[in-house]
C-alpha cells in the first residue's frame, strides 16, 4: 500500500486575527489627560497620584507645567462640591456698589435727584443721621429719615403734637433746645449769637410753633 503523499497533508491551520478590542488600549483616556486635553472643564474627576497629578502646596504648579493658557484656566475652574471650604461669593450687583458709594461721599456729595425710588429709599435709611443741617434741611424732605434722626437725638417724640410731621418735630424740638440753651454775654458773645441765628434761618421755614420752657439771664 502506497504511504501518502506529504504534499496531501491538510494545511496548518492558522488563528484568524481577534477582533475584540484590546482592553488595555481601548479604555478611556485618564482624568490628567482628560482634564489636559480640556476635556474635563466641570472638574468631574478628582485627579489622583496615578493620573499624574500630585498634592500639596506646590501641586498647582506640578500639575499645570506644560499646559497651554486655555488648560490652565480650565484646570482653576475645577468645582469640588464636597469640599467644605469651597465658597463661591456672588458677584454683587452695580446697582448695589453705587448706593454705597452714594452713601460713602453723600455729606463732600449730597445726591438724591434722578435716583429710583427703591433705591433712594435704601441711600436715607443709610446715610448719617449727624449729617450736617446746611446739607439735609433743603435737601431731604422724606419723613423716614427724619424719624430716625429725632429718634437718636430726643428721648421723648410725639409727633402728633407737631402736626404728624417728623421733619417738623425735629426742627421745633432742635430750636428750642437751642434757645433754652442760648445764653447772652453783656461783652463778646458774638459767635454764639450769629451761630444760633443761622440755625433759627435754616429751620424757619420747617417751625410752626415754638414752646419755650426758659430762657437764661445775662451774664454779668
Amino acid at each position: 500500500m502506497a504511504e501518502p503523499n506529504s504534499t496531501d497533508a491538510p494545511p496548518p491551520t492558522t488563528s484568524a486575527p481577534s477582533t475584540a478590542p484590546d482592553t488595555a488600549s481601548a479604555r478611556a483616556p485618564t482624568t490628567a489627560s482628560a482634564a489636559a486635553d480640556g476635556g474635563d472643564p466641570a472638574g468631574l474627576f478628582e485627579p489622583s497620584s496615578r493620573d499624574g497629578f500630585t498634592s500639596g502646596p506646590n501641586a498647582v504648579d506640578t500639575n499645570m507645567a506644560g499646559m497651554t493658557a486655555r488648560q490652565k484656566m480650565m484646570a482653576q475652574r475645577r468645582i469640588i462640591a464636597e469640599d467644605p471650604e469651597w465658597n463661591l461669593a456672588p458677584v454683587e450687583k452695580l446697582s448695589e456698589l453705587c448706593v454705597r458709594v452714594i452713601v460713602a461721599n453723600f455729606e463732600k456729595t449730597p445726591l438724591l435727584t434722578g435716583i429710583p425710588t427703591k433705591y433712594r429709599d435704601r441711600v436715607l435709611s443709610s446715610i448719617s443721621v449727624t449729617l450736617p443741617l446746611p446739607i439735609a434741611a433743603p435737601l431731604i424732605p422724606d419723613e423716614p429719615y427724619w424719624h430716625r434722626r429725632a429718634t437718636s437725638a430726643f428721648k421723648l417724640c410725639d409727633p402728633d403734637a407737631h402736626g404728624k410731621s417728623w421733619k417738623r418735630l425735629f426742627f421745633e424740638l432742635h430750636i428750642r433746645n437751642a434757645v433754652e440753651q442760648f445764653v447772652p454775654k453783656r461783652e463778646g458773645g458774638v459767635e454764639e449769637e450769629l451761630r444760633l441765628v443761622e440755625e433759627l434761618k435754616l429751620a424757619a421755614p420747617f417751625v410752626v410753633g415754638l414752646e419755650v420752657g426758659q430762657l437764661r439771664p445775662m451774664e454779668p
